[in-house]
């Protein structure tokens, strides 16, 4: 998935993890009338 996973410190103590992915491309439209599940 070509994602990140950072540990970054809390404030007040602790860690947090951070995960980063990238976003999926853009879809085409759906034409109207037709049912989604025919452009997938």
């Amino acid at each position: 998935m070509g994602g990140t996973l950072v540990a970054e410190d809390t404030p007040g103590g602790g860690m947090t993890m951070v995960l980063t992915l990238r976003t999926a491309p853009e879809s085409p439209p759906v034409p109207p009338g037709l049912p989604a599940r025919f452009t997938s």
